[in-house]
């Protein structure tokens, strides 16, 4: 069993002092956001996240909690009223409801911190009995910040130091896969050898010690530990360890005027970069980086420790830190995550969680060591077509992103911080001047003080002007928040320039320039958790970028904010890889980790709630590059995540409007997630073709199944046309051919990797060639490029060689019969509403046909389109796309391995 040694804060044996930092709101600690050099905190444990030592978190929450008055207060009663869930304090690690056998003084306590000035060093008790110690092989952590090879260093009783590095420690899951430590992840799991001659029967001492800061860092955090076997199994029971709760944690001084001084040192205070030698005075205060109440540092759960020894970091006295910390123990706020936990991470049960408590996402026990683990999930069932769409339609059911766990580790709060304020890095004249802080200003006096009801109306209410002037309210504000890239260049300009393709190489502006993204998207987040936001896109609508009725709208989102998270990306920053402009690193891997994170968080926080707006609210095609550029890095393939990508694109597509950058689009459907026709005419996904497994063939056959029959919900006419008259929907990411373009032309890589005639040729070949699909849907989709790219020479006959890859085999079925049923169903298009007819079509089973496939035409000699496949229930109801028109029905049969020859066809009527 094991006891923590507890240390008073005040004892000089714990040099780790916490000091606030312009860092990430997860330090606690103010931002480091001004120093001269490297501000802020960024990625490494001492800006200002690397604070707390907590596991669970006051009930609650918190999370839009900086307001100061009486706003905050209402924010809760009003989640209440709309019929969510209190929330509790989360239980310490163990068995739910389980009575641990194990004291709770004699267990250990975690987190522990390692905050201070360097060479600060902390000392816990590990106790062992005789099998652990005869079987201990390996000291297993989970550490938080230690982001660079010379920070961080561990020992046992009198043995050597270890130092946490890449070397000397062997990292465990996805922190190898990217990078370990200096790699990507905040969070690393990773294990260091145990000598067995360092160990003895009862309390052993293991130390850890903050070797070295790099200018940002005041230190880390151990988030959990263990000791393995020779297995790797662990041998230390989880009831020997308990978490810290926020909810027990107590300000240093509940006297009212320490509490008004800590505000008062919080929003006017003067800083210096750091505690080391030639330190320079900084512009922003501890309010500039983080939200301005600094609600963020007690929703994130930073200890008072980690608040501390960041105002120390920063200049400030112990005493002044102890007031600091007492000003944010005192806010009307309940600390429902944790530094180490990243915002918005997804997992389960997260979007049923009450709105106050959606951002501080699942918790890092929920992202998955094994990216394939996310199918599990998303197919809990088995690998079937009914965990997609609604029922025997092919309307896409509504994915649960926010439910599902992925093996990315999202950004931590302390990577959404600047590493330097705009103050340091432009100067006061330039950020007075400043689009985005001037319209977070605008839009948070508009806000202040109204009850939720209010601010409901006030979205109901809003227009592109405002007495004249042309600031936006209400939804228009956060729809036409500034465009950045102008005030990127300006800024950029006080520096180096661009290069020769307009990206800012020079590591330093980069910097700059990407703390201004990041500190942008902390303002949003301070506007849609202050005032409970997130919650509001059922009932605030009208828009589309908010959602077209409320069933389209998901329960949690950051409405009206277009695609400003993901441009935070350094790829929408201006910057070239491998700059990042972050202390990350400036790696190529490092540069595809943090674009692919943020568009991950615009898909979470809002993929554009079934609106999609052309490239809003996200750009999946740029989303799908920056997946392959990891995969490619790293050799682990995506392939979970891209699946996840895959069904959320057809969930966003699949708004009822016609073909198109507006409704379903190829940009956003054709199966670009999962990489299947990469750019390159010799290269192919291993995953899905060289190595395919049963389990990924049957993924890859469902989604193929429901987005072809999708696909052949409309006429080929209605791609091209709009009331009759033509239409070029061609859309960046996914080129829409027309009926001349051949397959077979000289084109560059650039027309290869965008064309969606291109795409879908090279995949059939592909396909065919490795037999990875089956036939039925191999010949829907030729049958698809046949209808729609031709390639009509000059007298308009058909040259592509689609029909070079049709798979029949064997006797058609006998014709079906097709009737109006009677039924209508209406169906949203574009502005206008479009009845369709359904036609119910009936067959009587064959010898040797396991199940049927039902195809459909408007002209008698095809191509026929498949809107269902493999039925074997002997009748599928279709909803046509246009009355007034005359419909030609055909069936194939399947076996296992084969589709047959189509019947003759069944004629219908459909009247207007």
């Amino acid at each position: 069993m094991m006891r923590r040694k507890r240390m008073a804060l005040e004892r000089s044996s714990r040099t780790h002092l916490v000091s606030l930092v312009c860092v990430p709101l997860a330090s606690l600690v103010m931002l480091n956001c001004g120093t001269a050099k490297l501000p802020g905190t960024a990625p490494v444990a001492g800006s200002g996240a690397d604070a707390t030592s907590d596991s669970s978190t006051e009930s609650g929450s918190g999370t839009g909690a900086g307001q100061t008055s009486g706003a905050m207060e209402g924010r809760e009663d009003a989640a209440q009223a709309a019929g969510l869930p209190p929330s509790e304090d989360e239980k310490p690690a163990g068995t739910p409801g389980s009575v641990s056998s194990v004291p709770e003084s004699l267990k250990l306590e975690l987190p522990i911190e390692i905050f201070g000035r360097e060479g600060t060093q902390t000392t816990v008790a590990l106790n062992l009995d005789q099998a652990q110690v005869q079987a201990a092989k390996r000291l297993w952590l989970q550490t938080h910040n230690v982001r660079y090879p010379q920070k961080a260093s561990v020992k046992v009783n009198n043995g050597k130091w270890i130092d946490l590095n890449n070397v000397s420690a062997e990292m465990h899951g996805t922190s190898k896969t990217y990078g370990g430590v200096g790699g990507s992840l905040a969070t690393l799991k990773m294990s260091v050898p145990l000598e067995k001659a360092e160990l003895k029967v009862g309390e052993n001492s293991v130390t850890f010690r903050f070797n070295k800061s790099d200018s940002h860092s005041m230190g880390y955090r151990i988030v959990k530990l263990n000791v393995l076997d020779a297995s790797g199994k662990k041998l230390i029971a989880d009831e020997n360890f308990r978490e810290s709760l926020p909810s027990s944690w107590t300000p240093p001084s509940n006297a009212s005027a320490d509490i008004e001084a800590g505000k008062q040192l919080w929003m006017n205070r003067n800083l210096v970069s750091s505690y080391l030698p030639g330190a320079v005075p900084i512009k922003a205060k501890c309010a500039s980086c983080h939200t301005t109440t600094g609600f963020d540092l007690k929703y994130f759960g930073f200890s008072n420790l980690s608040i501390v020894e960041r105002s120390k970091f920063h200049g400030m006295t112990q005493k002044e830190g102890e007031q600091v910390a007492s000003y944010i123990r005192s806010l009307p706020v309940k600390a429902v995550g944790r530094p180490w936990n990243p915002p918005y991470q997804p997992g389960p049960g997260t979007s049923s969680k009450p709105n106050s408590e959606w951002a501080a996402g699942a918790g890092i026990d929920h992202v998955l060591d094994e990216d394939w683990d996310t199918i599990k999930h998303i197919f809990p069932d088995g690998i079937k077509r009914s965990a997609i769409v609604e029922g025997d339609t092919n309307n896409i059911k509504r994915f649960s992103a926010h439910d599902t766990p992925i093996a990315l580790q999202l950004p931590d709060w302390n990577h959404w911080l600047p590493e330097i304020h705009p103050l340091d890095a432009f100067g006061e004249e330039w950020t007075a001047k400043w689009q985005d802080l001037n319209h977070f200003n605008k839009i948070s006096q508009q806000l202040k003080g109204k009850s939720a009801a209010e601010i409901k109306n006030w979205y109901a209410t809003s227009s592109t002007s405002n007495g004249g002037t042309r600031f936006p309210t209400g939804y228009f504000a956060f729809r036409d928040w500034p465009d950045t890239l102008k005030d990127i260049a300006d800024a950029a300009s006080q520096g180096s320039g661009e290069d020769a393709n307009g990206r800012f190489k020079d590591p330093l502006v980069a910097q700059k320039i990407y703390a201004m993204r990041v500190f942008r998207l902390v303002k949003i987040f301070e506007l849609q958790e202050e005032f409970q936001l997130t919650g509001m896109g059922p009932e605030v609508r009208g828009a589309w970028w908010i959602g077209l009725d409320e069933k389209q709208t998901l329960p949690r989102a950051w409405i009206g904010i277009d695609r400003i998270v993901f441009d935070t990306s350094p790829f929408l920053s201006a910057l070239p890889s491998p700059v990042t402009g972050s202390n990350s690193g400036n790696n190529s891997f490092n540069y595809d980790y943090l674009s692919n994170s943020w568009y991950t968080l615009q898909l979470l926080l809002n993929g554009g709630q079934r609106g999609a707006g052309g490239h809003r609210a996200v750009d999946f095609g740029y989303a799908h590059g920056f997946m392959g550029g990891m995969n490619a890095a790293t050799g682990y393939n995506m392939n979970g995540h891209a699946v996840m990508w895959e069904l959320r694109g057809m969930d966003e597509a699949d708004n009822g409007n016609l073909p198109g950058p507006d409704g379903w689009s190829f940009r956003r459907t054709g199966m670009s997630a999962l990489n299947i026709a990469p750019l390159g005419e010799g290269e192919k996904h291993p995953f899905w073709f060289g190595r395919a497994t049963p389990e990924s063939k049957a993924v890859l056959s469902v989604l193929q199944q429901v987005n072809a029959e999708k696909m052949a919900s409309w006429l080929p006419e209605q791609y091209v046309t709009r009331d009759g008259a033509p239409f070029n929907p061609s859309e960046d990411g996914g080129n829409w051919e027309d009926k001349n373009f051949k397959l077979e032309g000289n084109y560059s890589p650039e027309t290869h990797h965008r064309s969606a005639a291109l795409k879908t040729w090279k995949f059939l070949r592909l396909a065919k060639a490795e037999k990875i699909l089956h036939p039925a849907l191999i010949n829907a989709r030729l049958n698809f490029g046949l209808a729609m790219w031709p390639g009509l020479n000059s007298s308009g006959v058909p040259t592509n060689p689609w029909l070079s890859v049709r798979e029949t085999v064997g006797a058609a079925p006998a014709a079906p019969t097709a009737s109006v049923t009677g039924e209508a169903r209406r169906k949203r298009t574009g502005l206008t509403d479009l009845v369709r007819k359904v036609v119910t079509v009936q067959w009587k089973s064959a010898p040797g046909f396991k199940t049927y496939n039902v195809k459909r035409s408007d002209n008698p000699n095809g191509p026929f389109l498949t809107v269902a496949f493999f039925r074997d229930s002997g009748s599928f109801k279709d909803e046509t796309p246009l009355p007034g028109r005359t419909y030609y029905y055909r069936m194939s049969g399947n076996t296992d391995t084969s589709e047959s020859a189509d019947s003759a066809s069944a004629t219908v009527v459909v009247s207007p």
